[in-house]
């Protein structure tokens, strides 16, 4: 091979690879840049599209169904009652904005006297309840039981949040005609904290449920208390001893 010919060849290795260069370069530079939309696990993503710093959190593979830990009918006043249901969500990554659900007073028939639907949301990782107050049942019907059915919903990524508040101070009175429990939100951050639901549980010595109820706070400012008062109109069973009343303080982030 002739002098001339190698540096025609070298001339040409050379050109050929500036030209890989510039193409990569070329094609690097119009490449998209990494999102939590191009349906690549890329960045610090744990799923496609989710998770990590940048993205949403990941919804949970199989979500699991949502536990019914139980639920409960009370006597208000004379053919009036409340329902409840506590429940538990399994999931730490799935909730859901929207859950359909239907309360059923049934008698010893297995008859529906009276019904209420509604509609809760879900956070991930987390015990609430539900509570449906004023089901009027008339005549001399007496429930029996109570159905809880939740229908379909759709389930979406969601974190575990607690309120920015904090239960500073709880004051019972459960003696008399009319028990009465207060609890007093207190909001640490300097922002305003709006639309907060507060429930609470009545439970006796062996964990069964006296009483229930449900307030709706619209408002804590910054750096203020907010005392929410729980009320009932009857007197609480005297053969059985209250030990505890569990409360729960949620917010829809959505």
């Amino acid at each position: 091979m002739s002098w001339q010919l190698k540096r025609q060849l070298l001339f040409l290795g050379v050109f050929a690879l500036l030209l890989l260069a510039v193409a990569g370069a070329l094609y690097y530079a119009s490449r998209p840049a990494p999102s939590c939309f191009d349906k690549i696990k890329n960045q610090d993503e744990t799923g496609v599209d989710c998770g990590g710093s940048q993205c949403a959190v990941c919804l949970d593979e199989n979500p699991k169904d949502l536990i019914v830990l139980w639920t409960r009918f009370f006597e208000v006043r004379p053919g009036v009652y409340d329902v409840a249901a506590l429940i538990e969500n399994p999931n730490v990554l799935s909730g859901a904005k929207s859950m359909p659900y239907q309360f059923k007073l049934m008698d010893a028939d297995n008859s529906t006297i009276v019904s209420r639907r509604g509609d809760a949301y879900v956070l991930a990782d987390e015990r609430f309840l539900i509570f449906e107050p004023g089901l009027i049942v008339g005549g001399v019907q007496r429930p029996k039981r109570v159905v809880f059915d939740i229908k379909d919903f759709t389930w979406v990524p969601s974190r575990h949040q607690e309120p920015p508040l904090r239960i500073v101070h709880t004051e019972r009175m459960f003696e008399g005609d009319r028990p009465r429990f207060t609890l007093m939100l207190k909001n640490e951050t300097i922002f305003d904290v709006k639309g907060i639901d507060v429930s609470a549980v009545v439970s006796d010595t062996e964990g069964n449920a006296v009483a229930v109820a449900a307030s709706r706070v619209d408002k804590v400012a910054d750096s203020a208390e907010e005392a929410v008062v729980f009320t009932w109109p009857f007197p609480f069973p005297q053969n059985r001893t209250i030990m505890q009343v569990e409360p729960f303080v949620r917010r829809n982030p959505w």
